[in-house]
């Protein structure tokens, strides 16, 4: 058994983790950049790598909305218990997170590989996204479209929540 707020609790979690671990990878690229270790390796085609950054980061924003719209969209209109269509809403986060945390890791590492600060641009633009789609409670009974009684039942703070 489960409580409500242990439930949003874990959502919460999930979202700082993911999210800390791009600023502190961020911060160790930087380090590394600014003492001069970075690789090298692609300085000759950074003008290739950089708008092919920012095209990334548009992808995976757009992409990020898509898929996680497409799945609360089959989650909303499915007949399951509410600790079903719960546990279906947090696949569906790690779905939304995963693009805007990947296209993030891989833009920070062209940067390592470049030795260039203006990647910071679409990994910032990346992390910045991530950080606008946090999950509250609030955000999680609009975007399910919950009835009363189960938002009620989520706001109770010691309410149980079934969790197979």
């Amino acid at each position: 058994m489960q409580k409500s707020s242990q439930f949003i609790r874990s959502l919460k979690i999930l979202h700082f983790a993911l999210t800390s671990s791009c600023v502190l990878f961020l911060g160790i690229v930087q380090f590394l950049i600014s003492q001069g270790g970075y690789l090298f390796l692609f300085q000759d085609i950074t003008f290739i790598f950089l708008p092919a950054s920012l095209v990334l980061a548009a992808v995976a924003i757009l992409l990020s909305k898509i898929l996680f719209n497409k799945k609360v969209m089959l989650i909303k209109n499915s007949n399951t218990p509410l600790n079903e269509r719960l546990n279906a809403y947090q696949s569906a986060l790690i779905i939304r997170y995963a693009p805007l945390e990947g296209a993030a890791f891989l833009t920070l590492i062209l940067a390592y590989l470049t030795g260039d600060f203006t990647f910071f641009i679409s990994s910032a633009i990346l992390i910045t996204s991530l950080l606008f789609v946090h999950p509250s409670l609030k955000r999680l009974c609009s975007e399910m479209e919950l009835s009363q009684s189960e938002v009620a039942l989520l706001e109770n703070p010691d309410a149980e929540i079934n969790k197979n």
